[in-house]
């Protein structure tokens, strides 16, 4: 008997891997293969309503040049269709893409959820690059369409591993990714919530600046991004969350500091940097400042020494105080 037991416990052990693959949560889903594909440009291509039936097929990963586009220089479209469990619908989600060799444009049903450069610019920073974009649950469906815009060079064009991977970061409440206004030089008045930024370039957050095109600049840039506080968010304690910064920061709202991450002086072109570029902005509202229901800024003052610049990693949005807290509270306990 006491033999049989042992022999029951063996084979268990055998199989406990199979099961725990089986009942482990899904992480990744792979979103290689066979993608539709055109050259062409036309906006209504990013749509996630467009009928892509008569477009041809390419695979992904994979090189232009292999399948037959050795001389074509100019824009190309991909698509794929997708289906997502309902899970996913409160589950944000980074879209991964592996060895992009050119300038992109990258929209999830629809909405554009990342880019680089202007399409039509030759950047060889860009080569060979890995891009991960936010994928916010409010877009998300069943039934889901990831549209991505190139410009094919004359280089052999690559579009490595795609996949889209459940985030395990802090749960932002209300998200920020997306579109800023961006300018370089410095300007306090920028802070202000009434400055008219109307004619401030577009940049993509988080993404660094150098894939947009200011790859030769160091020196002083502001950010600001207009927004309307999310119902759920009136009336309580705030962090906004703002991820990674090359290199030192300070972070203002509706014309109020709060928060700073090292050591920004007045008027200053020299500025000490000391690994700040790796350190996790989150920056607590005080007491004294009141958010409107409406109509608030966000505005961030970055100084950059040298090399790679900007808001080059996330997440970046809004949470409770609560979630905040209880967040590294149980991430210091899952790793003690």
């Amino acid at each position: 008997m006491k033999r049989n037991k042992l022999v029951l416990v063996f084979i268990i052990s055998l199989f406990l891997p199979l099961f725990s693959c089986v009942y482990s949560p899904l992480r990744e889903k792979s979103m290689n293969g066979k993608w539709k594909f055109s050259v062409g440009d036309n906006v209504q291509w990013s749509k996630a309503e467009f009928d892509d039936s008569k477009w041809g097929s390419i695979r992904v990963p994979g090189t232009w040049d292999s399948d037959g586009l050795i001389e074509y220089n100019g824009y190309v479209w991909y698509r794929n269709h997708f289906r997502l469990s309902t899970k996913f619908k409160s589950i944000p989600l980074d879209l991964e893409i592996d060895g992009v060799s050119d300038p992109i444009e990258v929209y999830f049903n629809g909405f554009l959820i990342g880019k680089s450069v202007d399409l039509n610019s030759d950047n060889n920073k860009n080569r060979g690059s890995k891009k991960k974009y936010f994928v916010s649950p409010t877009i998300i469906k069943v039934d889901n369409i990831v549209a991505i815009r190139m410009y094919k060079t004359n280089n052999d064009e690559i579009l490595g591993n795609i996949r889209l991977v459940m985030k395990d970061d802090i749960p932002i409440d209300q998200s920020l990714e997306g579109q800023w206004k961006f300018n370089i030089k410095d300007n306090m008045v920028w802070k202000n919530p009434e400055f008219n930024d109307a004619d401030w370039k577009l940049l993509q957050v988080p993404e660094r600046i150098d894939n947009q095109g200011y790859g030769d600049y160091d020196g002083y840039f502001w950010y600001r991004k207009k927004f309307d506080l999310s119902p759920q968010l009136r009336g309580k304690k705030l962090v906004f969350v703002l991820g990674k910064i090359d290199d030192v920061d300070q972070a203002f709202i509706n014309g109020e500091m709060i928060g700073s991450t090292g050591y920004l002086t007045a008027n200053s072109d020299t500025i000490n940097v000391n690994n700040e570029s790796n350190v996790f902005r989150g920056y607590y509202v005080p007491d004294n400042i009141t958010l409107r229901d409406t109509g608030n800024v966000i505005a961030v003052r970055v100084f950059d020494a040298h090399g790679d610049a900007g808001m080059y990693e996330g997440p970046i949005g809004i949470i409770t105080q609560e979630s905040y807290i209880n967040y590294w509270n149980n991430l210091h306990r899952r790793r003690r």
